[in-house]
């Protein structure tokens, strides 16, 4: 019996990890493939229809007008990198937008600060949700309405899911595909994308040694410390912390 593609749209933002909109893109591609399903409509729409520009200058094309889109079967919304106070880029088209697909009970997935958003959209009020451990104490003060759990790496809640990282994505990916697609799609789609066959090693050899030069110049600053120091930088300036 044929199917009707599912239909993924997706709210990018400039400033966050596009990989919080391609990766779930990705997965769902590769499930439809594996399941001999049609390949899934994707639309991805920006607030003011101009390219996402995410990490590292990568670019993002919308490819609908956010008001264009009426009906679809699941709602991806992106990081929105590190959030603000103010939050004044937030439009209430988007806004009403987001609420209009709620009310229509379609699953909508955000991926890391883009629960920030959803928060902002008034459709986290009393309901479980997740962000980024880092955003912990801002999102609080915001929203002190939402129930936030975010030491929970992925929350589920009247069909809204939120994921506390970027990649974290994979897990709610997998949920949605064995819906969609049921168990044995999901089972192979892991093991393609993720190498995930039992009893197999997880690592095998050395890592490769990164030149001098290329190391942080501060042996003191590591790991976490090094990536978030200047993220800390910008919201101790910004708000006094």
């Amino acid at each position: 019996m044929d199917r009707n593609p599912v239909s993924l749209s997706a709210l990018a933002f400039s400033g966050g990890s596009l990989t919080s909109i391609t990766g779930p893109i990705e997965i769902l591609t590769i499930a439809a493939r594996l399941a001999s399903a049609p390949e899934p409509e994707i639309n991805i729409v920006t607030q003011d229809n101009q390219d996402a520009v995410g990490l590292g200058g990568v670019r993002l094309k919308p490819n609908k007008l956010i008001g264009e889109i009426k009906q679809t079967d699941i709602i991806l919304v992106g990081s929105i990198g590190v959030p603000y106070y103010d939050f004044d880029f937030c439009t209430q088209e988007t806004l009403d937008w987001l609420q209009m697909m709620e009310e229509k009970n379609i699953p909508i997935v955000s991926v890391c600060t883009g629960s920030f958003v959803l928060a902002k959209a008034n459709l986290l009020n009393n309901r479980k949700a997740t962000t980024h451990w880092l955003f912990t104490n801002l999102f609080k003060d915001m929203f002190p309405q939402v129930q936030l759990h975010s030491e929970i790496k992925v929350t589920s809640d009247n069909n809204i899911f939120c994921t506390s990282g970027t990649y974290e994505y994979n897990d709610v990916m997998m949920h949605i595909i064995e819906q969609i697609y049921g168990q044995n799609t999901r089972e192979a789609c892991s093991q393609l994308i993720f190498g995930d066959i039992k009893g197999a090693p997880t690592y095998s050899g050395k890592f490769c040694t990164i030149p001098p030069a290329f190391r942080h110049i501060n042996p003191q600053t590591t790991g976490l410390d090094a990536f978030y120091h200047p993220i800390r930088h910008i919201i101790g300036q910004r708000f006094g912390r």
